[in-house]
């Protein structure tokens, strides 16, 4: 996952909360800032200053998603120069710690995990989460990953129209955040606490 708001985050959090409830004490399951945590500050920084400033003009990110949808499959050739560091520390990083399983909520450490594979010839299995909850472009549809979550039909059908099986991929209720709770205190409680 890579930091940008809670929308990679929190749902990646709340896998790893599913399976320590269903595996009590059997794995180690880390949730981590990938860039950040590989070393690939570089492009950990550019990513972060790119989200917020997408946030501030939207029409930055239509325009990105455009071109990949036109590059696609060749998402990872036209990104790897602008975040060459993360593909390389990143790959690096899963050699060296040789996960048992990687679950991946954000496009970009799918893309880095895919090439991890293929780099350094590792064997684990791969999951995408896809967590834009009505999408499937073309970044998410990384074809090395052997399984695909997803938490609506729409997103199906767009990660299929991108070549990926529809045995695949599994349509999972979208998890539920701890902002989506509702408050235990009343609205002026909350507006004075």
């Amino acid at each position: 996952m890579i930091e940008v708001g809670f929308g990679h985050k929190g749902p990646a959090l709340a896998i790893k909360d599913a399976l320590e409830a269903a595996y009590p004490g059997q794995h180690s399951i880390n949730v981590i800032d990938f860039p950040y945590e590989a070393g690939a500050l570089r492009t950990d920084q550019n990513i972060k200053t790119a989200w917020d400033m997408a946030l501030r003009r939207p029409w930055m990110v239509r325009v990105s998603y455009a071109l990949m949808e036109a590059v696609y499959p060749r998402c990872s050739s036209v990104l790897y120069p602008f975040m060459a560091d993360f593909f390389i520390q990143g790959s690096r990083y899963l050699a060296e710690h040789q996960p048992d399983l990687v679950i991946s909520t954000h496009p970009m450490c799918s893309l880095v995990a895919a090439e991890a594979r293929r780099r350094y010839g590792l064997r684990f299995p791969f999951v995408v989460d896809v967590v834009d909850p009505f999408d499937g472009y073309s970044l998410w549809a990384e074809r090395a990953a052997d399984l695909f979550l997803v938490h609506s039909e729409q997103s199906k059908e767009l990660l299929c129209a991108h070549g990926i099986e529809a045995q695949r991929i599994r349509l999972v209720p979208y998890p539920k955040l701890p902002a989506m709770n509702i408050p235990v205190k009343t609205k002026e409680a909350i507006r004075y606490s």
